[in-house]
């Protein structure tokens, strides 16, 4: 039994039962679906509550554990779902905490933002919305300020790669979209992107590299979105990154979303008549009216298409530009695309 004295006491000091937490606590509503808050056991569980408690509501609570690898563990894996919580960068406030004025602009950018998803509009093509604005409305710039928040992106404008990730788990968040972030290493650094569950499955989402700015090739126009990156599986990541054990990221092994299979722009067999539909509807138009088309193609017709369409000259076969066509393209994922205007 418990008294109104312990009840009083257990409130004052930060504990609730699990039935107090299940019911009213804001921080298991949020958490029950959150990917890294479920592969913790229930003691994890209950300290990743409290630690989400405390840094939500700005203040000290008593935790349920003496064990400091379960206290750290429990507040990784709480900013790992949270990108929102975006004031903090360890057990106590550090000088880059915002003030509830920046805090507001934050959340009213993201509401803006939502505001524009295509009505009807199924996971898939939310996830493409969110990650195309992302890369349009952001710089990469290694001395953005804050860029290991959400706040150098949303509010800013110019971030790297952990503010383009947590942005984008916090959008699909909020777009009803389970997301989660990752981390390991990507061009011999430290990288972080996003892994989402689209239709029930897990993909991974590097906005990141979708940024020409990032990429660093050369000669393609500054507003390109690359695809590449969008909704890929555990083993075309593992071409280019190399991915962290400290919070653990679901396996993904479908591409049923994957932008290439989405929008039909995967080759197989190297197909004139198909070809010629993708040249005459490119996907992207820059702002200098220069036409984008990129493909995808499976290992098999990788060359070829390279010596059919670039070594030959056959490309002019499909195109007519007046300023000429250059292309890009990406071994690791057998992917091209072509300039033209």
């Amino acid at each position: 039994a418990v008294s109104e004295e312990d009840e009083e006491e257990d409130a004052a000091s930060g504990n609730v039962n699990d039935d107090e937490l299940d019911n009213e606590n804001p921080a298991f509503q949020t958490a029950v679906n959150s990917y890294a808050y479920q592969q913790l056991n229930r003691e994890e569980q209950a300290v990743y509550r409290e630690v989400y408690r405390a840094l939500e509501e700005c203040h000290e609570v008593k935790v349920s554990t003496t064990d400091p690898d379960v206290l750290e563990k429990a507040y990784d894996y709480c900013i790992a779902d949270h990108p929102e919580i975006f004031y903090v960068g360890g057990y106590t406030y550090t000088d880059h905490r915002v003030n509830n004025e920046t805090t507001s602009l934050t959340f009213s950018r993201t509401d803006a933002i939502l505001a524009g998803i295509p009505a009807g509009a199924d996971a898939y093509e939310t996830a493409k919305y969110l990650f195309e604005r992302i890369v349009l409305d952001t710089e990469y710039d290694l001395a953005a300020e804050y860029n290991q928040s959400i706040i150098s992106v949303l509010l800013n404008g110019s971030s790297v790669c952990s503010g383009y990730a947590k942005t984008m788990e916090l959008l699909l968040q909020r777009a009803g979209i389970p997301a989660s972030i990752a981390a390991g290493d990507a061009k011999g650094g430290p990288h972080a992107w996003t892994v989402a569950m689209l239709d029930g499955v897990w993909y991974h989402i590097d906005v990141t590299w979708g940024d020409a700015a990032f990429s660093g090739q050369t000669g393609t126009p500054g507003d390109w979105i690359n695809y590449d990156y969008l909704c890929v599986t555990t083993k075309d990541l593992l071409t280019t990154h190399t991915i962290s054990d400290e919070v653990p990221v679901p396996d993904c092994s479908q591409s049923a979303d994957n932008y290439y299979v989405r929008e039909g722009r995967y080759l197989t067999v190297f197909d004139d008549s198909l070809l010629q539909n993708w040249f005459s509807a490119p996907q992207q138009i820059t702002a200098q009216g220069e036409s984008v088309v990129s493909i995808r193609t499976s290992v098999e017709v990788y060359e070829a298409v390279r010596s059919e369409l670039v070594d030959s000259g056959r490309i002019y076969q499909f195109v007519t530009p007046t300023e000429g066509a250059r292309f890009t393209t990406d071994p690791d994922m057998h992917t091209y695309a072509f300039f033209f205007k």
